[in-house]
């Protein structure tokens, strides 16, 4: 099982290395222009924890063809102020590429495993000069779910005052049909 492990990580870096894979998004430039041709996507991720956060990531990957664009939300990339005990958490904010994505898999980077496979896949489609917020992601590790809400009216001027670029444009809220409960760890059960 170890060497299948291993074998999956030089395959993954071999990806990376070769340009397959797009592991270069980084968040928007809010000093640059917007592009046009692209769209905005905008949310939260956080993280609960007992004693440490494990820095949760969550990959999303473009499902559309000749775009090979993955991203992956993480807790640990500059986060925010927080007053809840224990939460970790980070507002971002990406300019994509048209098409349609799929949150495709989460796990903690300080902490064995992965998520189990989401059948059906959530997807989400990013069109050209739209604003749209995909949801507050949130992992517990207690009970080694994440799940997703739609908390759109109590968020959205945050996002606006963190982000002075978003203020007197229109926002879509996807959040709505991309809400999910508890997407089991795969050591949830362990």
């Amino acid at each position: 099982m170890k060497k299948i492990i291993y074998l999956m990580y030089i395959l993954f870096l071999s990806f990376i290395l070769s340009g397959c894979i797009n592991l270069g998004q980084s968040q928007l430039d809010i000093n640059k222009p917007l592009d046009k041709t692209k769209g905005i996507i905008i949310g939260e991720v956080s993280e609960g924890f007992l004693t440490q956060p494990h820095d949760l990531w969550i990959a999303i990957k473009s499902t559309t063809p000749k775009n090979d664009t993955l991203i992956l939300l993480r807790t640990f990339d500059s986060p925010d102020e927080d007053e809840r005990k224990n939460i970790y958490s980070h507002k971002f904010i990406y300019e994509l590429p048209e098409g349609e994505y799929e949150i495709h898999r989460w796990r903690y980077k300080y902490f064995k495993g992965m998520s189990t496979l989401q059948k059906p896949p959530i997807k989400f489609t990013v069109k050209a000069n739209e604003i749209a917020y995909i949801g507050s992601f949130h992992a517990n590790a207690i009970s080694m779910c994440l799940s997703n809400n739609d908390d759109y009216d109590s968020k959205i001027s945050e996002f606006k005052q963190k982000y002075p670029i978003l203020k007197g444009k229109p926002i879509v809220n996807k959040a709505k049909f991309l809400q999910f409960r508890c997407w089991k760890h795969e050591n949830a059960e362990q």
